[in-house]
């Protein structure tokens, strides 16, 4: 049952990507539609099936690569469904889908690992922690398109030549909106989920903060995040310099997801 669900949802995500990109290329709304519900139908058997594995583990599925990978595809999805009641989020759909499709195919193929049952990951905390703090990863996701796509469309319009693919992208204006936006929902998000993983460290621990390259990193992470809202809010900082900021940001989620996740020693490292 677990692996129908796993290849359903695997064939709904990247059926997905595909009619968003066949909608990018064409602009006919009903490919748009139908890759949207898609996208829906491989959020609900992914719920699904993280939920059966919550009760068959007896734990929040969230601790090796495998389960991280497929729980970050399921919040990007999430996460891009509830943006997109904006009007211009729905190409942002070309560049999420296939992220998401790739994380989750990756998340099925690979082997999935003995963990002994640990008293430490059946708090409460834990899965708040998790759920939180990929929110966030999830946002920045979509500030990663969003970043793309308006350094595509402002180099298409300084070159006053717009081709096709400018002709596909959103407004500068609408798209810096759909930037800030996710950068508003994202950062909030991963606050809570670092303060809740330090009250939850010092529960199972004692100590509320660990040099351990992860969390470093996730500080850091953190910290350039809040610098790029901080100079938005104070000195209305935008367009390009948003952009590639927001681009840089990614970087150091996917860093700090998969280079100091392999770096780190203890629960943080998904390859042991």
């Amino acid at each position: 049952m677990i692996l129908a669900m796993a290849i359903s949802a695997s064939v709904a995500y990247v059926a997905a990507s595909l009619l968003y990109l066949h909608y990018f290329v064409t602009r006919k709304q009903a490919a748009e539609l139908v890759g949207r519900w898609a996208l829906s139908i491989g959020f609900v058997i992914q719920t699904v099936l993280l939920t059966t594995n919550y009760l068959f583990l007896g734990r929040f599925p969230v601790i090796d690569l495998k389960e991280s990978l497929c729980f970050f595809s399921w919040s990007m999805s999430g996460m891009y469904l509830a943006m997109r009641r904006r009007p211009s989020a729905a190409p942002l759909g070309t560049f999420v889908a296939p992220v998401i499709a790739a994380f989750f195919v990756v998340a099925v193929i690979l082997p999935g690992k003995t963990f002994t049952p640990d008293d430490r990951f059946k708090t409460f905390l834990f899965p708040f922690h998790i759920l939180v703090s990929f929110g966030g990863y999830a946002a920045f996701a979509l500030a990663f398109g969003s970043g793309i796509m308006y350094l595509l469309q402002e180099r298409g319009l300084k070159a006053r030549r717009p081709g096709k693919m400018q002709e596909r992208l959103p407004s500068l204006s609408e798209l810096d909106g759909l930037l800030y936006g996710s950068l508003a929902i994202g950062f909030p998000l991963l606050t809570v989920g670092l303060v809740l993983g330090a009250i939850w460290l010092h529960k199972v621990q004692g100590v509320f903060v660990e040099w351990d390259p992860k969390i470093v990193a996730s500080m850091v992470t953190w910290l350039v995040y809040a610098v790029i809202l901080h100079t938005r809010l104070l000195t209305g900082w935008r367009g390009r310099r948003m952009a590639a900021m927001s681009i840089l940001g990614f970087a150091l989620v996917l860093i700090t997801f998969l280079g100091a996740g392999a770096a780190s020693s203890g629960f943080h490292n998904f390859f042991k």
